[in-house]
C-alpha cells in the first residue's frame, strides 16, 4: 500500500541556503525512505508567500501538502510528517493539528539536546569563544535553548555560549564573560538554515547585530555562516527521527 511522507520546515526565502540546508536534509530523507511518496511543505505563510512572489514557485503549506498526498490516493492513516524544526514550538504545533502521525523536531527532550550538543564541532578554548546563535521564541518551548546551555556546561564546554535573537537568552547575558575573556569570539548559527536572521541579526554591520555589539567592546570576531542543515551529522539525526516515526 502506498504511503506518504511530508517533510515540513519553517522555510527560507534564501535560495542558496535553502539548497544547502533544507534540500540537503530532504534529499537525505528521500534516499533513506525511497518507497514513500514525499512532498515538501513550509509552515511559514510569510516565507511561502514571498517565494511565490519572487520566484513564481508554489510551495505547499502543511494543509496543502496533506491534501496533495490524499489526491494521489494515499489514505490519511498512511501519511506521516517529519518536521525539520529545531524545537516543538508554534510552527510544530501547526503540524500536530492535522491529525496524522508527526515525528520529532531536532530538540524534543533532554536526551535529544545532549545528543545534538555531542555532535557539534567546537573550537579549542585557546582559539576563542564560540557563540551559538539560535532563533528563540515567545513560546514556552524557548526553554530548549537554556537546556542547550546547560548541556554545554555539563559537557565541559566552558568557552561555548547559547544565545537567541527572539528568546530569553541574549548577547547581554554573556557579554561580560566575553569581554573578561579577551579572546576572539566565533559566531555560528544554531539554526537549520543560516538565513536572514544569521546574516542580519548575527553577522551584519548594523550596530544592533551581535557581531557589531561584540566588536564595539574591542573583541575580534569570526563568523561561521553555516546552518545545521548543512552538517551531515545533523542530517543523519533527522533520518533517525524519520526511522522512529515510520517504525523502520
Amino acid at each position: 500500500m502506498k504511503k506518504g511522507l511530508i517533510i515540513a520546515s519553517f522555510g527560507t526565502t534564501d535560495i542558496e541556503t535553502r539548497k544547502k540546508s533544507i534540500e540537503n536534509i530532504e534529499n537525505g530523507l528521500k534516499e533513506a525512505f525511497p518507497s514513500y511518496e514525499t512532498v515538501r511543505c513550509f509552515t511559514s505563510r510569510q516565507v511561502k508567500r514571498k517565494i511565490e512572489l519572487r520566484e513564481g514557485k508554489v510551495i505547499c503549506n502543511e494543509i496543502e501538502a496533506l491534501d496533495a498526498l490524499k489526491e494521489k490516493g494515499i489514505a490519511e492513516e498512511d501519511i506521516f510528517i517529519q518536521p525539520l524544526h529545531m524545537i516543538p514550538g508554534v510552527e510544530y504545533e501547526k503540524l500536530l493539528k492535522l491529525g496524522v502521525k508527526v515525528g520529532q523536531p531536532l530538540l524534543y527532550d533532554k536526551e535529544s539536546i545532549e545528543k545534538v550538543v555531542s555532535l557539534l564541532d567546537y573550537p579549542d578554548p585557546e582559539e576563542g569563544n564560540l557563540v551559538l546563535f539560535g532563533h528563540g521564541t515567545y513560546h514556552e518551548s524557548d526553554w530548549y535553548y537554556q537546556g542547550v546551555q546547560e548541556a554545554l556546561d555539563r559537557a565541559g564546554k566552558k568557552n561555548v555560549y547559547m544565545i537567541t535573537v527572539e528568546g530569553q537568552r541574549t548577547i547581554e547575558d554573556i557579554l561580560e564573560k566575553l569581554i573578561a575573556s579577551k579572546k576572539k569570539v566565533i559566531l555560528k548559527p544554531f539554526m537549520i538554515v543560516a538565513g536572514v536572521h544569521a546574516r542580519m541579526d548575527m553577522a551584519s554591520d548594523d550596530e544592533s547585530s551581535v557581531r557589531s555589539i561584540i566588536e564595539s567592546h574591542g573583541l575580534e570576531t569570526e563568523v561561521l555562516m553555516e546552518g545545521l542543515g548543512e552538517d551531515p551529522k545533523i542530517v543523519e539525526e533527522f533520518i533517525l527521527r524519520g526511522k522512529d516515526l515510520l517504525g523502520e
